[in-house]
């Protein structure tokens, strides 16, 4: 017995001795953040093995861009990171994801067969009452993947169909049923090609394409098929005896139906000084009152430093029928490149807003837009508004409807 135990510490004295450097020092939150640098890059040049040192590059580039910008005059870490760099630690001695481990992901799929490309997943549904339902959407023309089982397993429910995908950019659930049956609709568009916005009143096991749709009357005659559906809602505050009010952004317009996609009102167009509609939230407690946001217009033929046309937030609060823009209540008359939007069960806008230049800010209102307040993180001993880079589409930005806490994800690739 003594000597097995003799033995166990010494392997484990081993496995301690032979961890590099950097890896140590991640762990103690006064180490100096150049020398950790000097120490990681100096170790990546003695190595040999190519996946070792991919995997080692990746996670110490995320631990490196994540608190370059959150160390002190001289040096040392500010505050406590030991919850990132355990996560860090556990990929370094062993880069495999596990359900066990919670600050990690484990990838559940969908997994296509044969020559069927994912590609990247830009849509997501999950049933709040049925964690079981999952449908997702690719934004590489490979079209709708649903589970009924948690994830274990996907089912590809447009290739039987031969329904062009052409890219899946949101999903919007009823909340009526049909036959005890989920009614979806999703908005399609990849590139310069879209088919508009396709339904299912089956719990997405088949689909259909909405022909009174404007913009698929337009593309399928080729007089407009330079457009994208980037959002759907039907508004979740509706009784069973109304048919589903959906409304849908594409271009620089806005799109109304009170019949399910039956029929369609004349779409609003916010006009050519805008950029595209890009993101669009409902007041859940009234479906009335409707924020839309747009990027912005440039051109860099004329050597100007500033975009011809700046992003635009609107708001309506009639259904659609007229709105006003109030993107300087924000943050006053600036370049503005992207606003993305939240808005939270009790009524709280969230904006994600980028400017040109570089940088972008998140501010929230709690008076629709009137006035704005900024977001502020923890800064040593003070806190600052948040400055978040690297953000791209709505699918990137949401906030919790329970806390209140934010999520972003980050274009760049830490």
């Amino acid at each position: 017995m003594v000597v097995l135990i003799v033995v166990i510490i010494t392997i484990n004295n081993k496995v301690v001795l032979a961890q590099p450097n950097y890896q140590q020092q991640t762990q103690i939150s006064t180490s100096n953040f150049y020398t950790l640098q000097s120490d990681f890059y100096n170790w990546q040049s003695n190595q040999t093995g190519s996946s070792e040192v991919t995997r080692a590059a990746k996670k110490f580039g995320g631990f490196e861009a994540f608190w370059k910008n959150r160390v002190v005059n001289n040096s040392t870490i500010t505050g406590s990171f030991s919850e990132y760099s355990s996560a860090a630690l556990l990929e370094w001695s062993s880069p495999r994801c596990t359900s066990a481990d919670e600050s990690r992901w484990e990838p559940i799929g969908p997994f296509p067969k044969g020559n069927h490309n994912m590609g990247m997943i830009k849509a997501l549904w999950n049933d709040p009452n049925d964690q079981n339902f999952i449908i997702v959407g690719s934004g590489r023309n490979s079209g709708i993947f649903r589970s009924v089982n948690g994830g274990n397993t996907w089912d590809d429910v447009l290739i039987s169909q031969k329904i062009p995908a052409l890219g899946i950019n949101s999903f919007a659930v009823s909340p009526n049923k049909n036959n005890n049956k989920r009614v979806i609709y999703a908005g399609t568009g990849e590139a310069n090609f879209s088919i508009g916005i396709i339904k299912s009143i089956d719990d997405g096991l088949t689909w259909n394409t909405i022909d009174a749709f404007p913009f698929y009357n337009n593309a399928s005659t080729s007089l407009n098929p330079n457009y994208k559906v980037r959002k759907v809602i039907v508004p979740q505050n509706l009784n069973s005896t109304q048919q589903d009010i959906v409304y849908a952004i594409a271009r620089n317009s806005f799109f109304k139906s009170i019949t399910g996609g039956n029929t369609w009102v004349t779409p609003y167009s916010f006009g050519n000084n805008i950029g595209e509609a890009i993101d669009m939230e409902v007041v859940s407690t009234d479906y009335n009152k409707i924020f839309v946001s747009t990027n912005c217009i440039y051109n860099y033929s004329n050597g100007a430093n500033h975009f011809d046309y700046p992003a635009k937030l609107m708001y309506s609060i009639n259904g659609g029928n007229s709105w006003n823009d109030i993107t300087t209540n924000i943050a006053g008359n600036i370049d503005y490149n992207s606003i993305h939007i939240e808005i939270t069960p009790n009524g709280t806008l969230y904006v994600h807003y980028s400017i040109w230049g570089g940088g972008a800010t998140i501010k929230k209102s709690t008076n629709n837009g009137s006035t704005w307040t900024a977001v502020y993180v923890p800064k040593g001993n003070t806190t600052v508004p948040i400055i978040a880079r690297g953000l791209y589409g709505n699918e990137s930005f949401a906030v919790s409807p329970n806390t209140d806490s934010i999520y972003q994800g980050n274009a760049y690739p830490w």
